[in-house]
């Protein structure tokens, strides 16, 4: 809805420029689903870019999904985020039915560096932080989710 306001009340910062919208986790998922929402109201998209996004959709989302050719995503080796949500058991009047979402396009895998040392050490390293706060920085950049890890991934 941000996007939206921006491109209607400020026409001037959008007028002859190319849209490009990406994200990294959830950021991804918003983008992709923001792309879809905007293009739906007439708003050209030029590209999507994902890293380490989750499913938004299932199968049928995914087959009218009308910005396949501009959504470009990748995943880490060893990022489980792509992996989200699993599969899950729905129950109806007829029994159980298994529910699973799909990514829109398959992610590209990046399998270089997947993980960002420098970064955790960086974490450890900072004085400001508390010991509890040091250690879990720096897991959460040692692990291939990082954006760290796919910013290093795409050098």
């Amino acid at each position: 809805k941000a996007i939206k306001n921006v491109l209607e009340y400020k026409p001037e910062l959008y007028h002859q420029k190319l849209l490009w919208l990406t994200g990294h986790s959830s950021g991804g998922s918003v983008a992709i689903l923001a792309a879809q929402e905007l293009a739906a109201e007439g708003i050209s998209v030029a590209g999507i870019y994902t890293y380490g996004a989750p499913k938004v959709g299932d199968s049928a989302y995914a087959y009218n999904y009308t910005l396949q050719m501009q959504l470009h995503a990748y995943a880490a080796l060893g990022d489980f985020v792509p992996l989200l949500p699993p599969i899950w058991v729905v129950r109806n009047r007829r029994g159980f039915r298994v529910q699973r979402y799909v990514h829109i396009v398959p992610p590209r895998l990046l399998v270089g560096n997947t993980v960002s040392i420098r970064a955790a050490l960086n974490y450890l390293a900072n004085s400001r932080l508390s010991f509890m706060e040091r250690i879990v920085g720096a897991l959460i950049e040692f692990s291939p989710h990082s954006l760290n890890a796919y910013i290093a991934n795409l050098k």
